[in-house]
């Protein structure tokens, strides 16, 4: 994907998360590749390789998966109050100690600090292992997380629009195409 970053993930109704915005990785596959050094991506999220405009691959988004459920768990950017050209200055180096790493249980900053190694290939064998690890420490954890409760949840916060929703589209139901 190389672009992994809240604002390309989505949460359906039904508890499902959706990633999005396939450009960056759409690119790669085009016979107009990127140009050589050229770094793309949202920088905050970018593991080092990628912030140096090096080769990437699936190890990269492992990095960034590591970044967005790190500030999920903190409720805050994982670089702080750093401002962008100094975040600019850092990622490619690799190694950022986040302002509130040690608020996370020791489990979690194990299998976050993988997904975090600067060696690419330090990091998950595949973005499958990264996900199986945060799902058997989330299941351990929180055992009544699931699809289900987070679209219960969904359903509780939003409940008025989604009845606003459904009298909307009911007004359409019998509309023929």
């Amino acid at each position: 994907h190389r672009d992994v970053s809240p604002q390309n993930m989505l949460v359906s109704w039904s508890g499902e998360v959706k990633l999005i915005d396939f450009g960056l990785a759409l690119s790669a596959l085009k016979d107009e590749h990127t140009a050589t050094g050229a770094v793309m991506g949202k920088v905050a999220y970018m593991p080092p390789e990628q912030a140096r405009g090096d080769d990437v691959g699936p190890p990269c988004d492992q990095f960034a998966t590591a970044v967005v459920s790190y500030e999920m768990m903190v409720g805050d950017r994982y670089h702080g109050d750093l401002p962008l050209h100094a975040i600019w200055a850092i990622a490619g180096m690799g190694n950022f100690p986040p302002p509130k790493w040690s608020k996370l249980p020791a489990e979690l900053q194990t299998i976050l600090a993988q997904a975090l190694h600067n060696d690419p290939y330090r990091r998950f064998k595949t973005c499958s292992d990264l996900r199986e690890a945060l799902g058997a420490y989330m299941a351990a954890r929180y055992p009544k997380t699931s699809e289900r409760n987070l679209r219960d949840l969904l359903d509780t916060w939003f409940k008025d629009y989604r009845a606003q929703e459904r009298e909307l589209l009911a007004q359409f139901k019998d509309i023929n195409g």
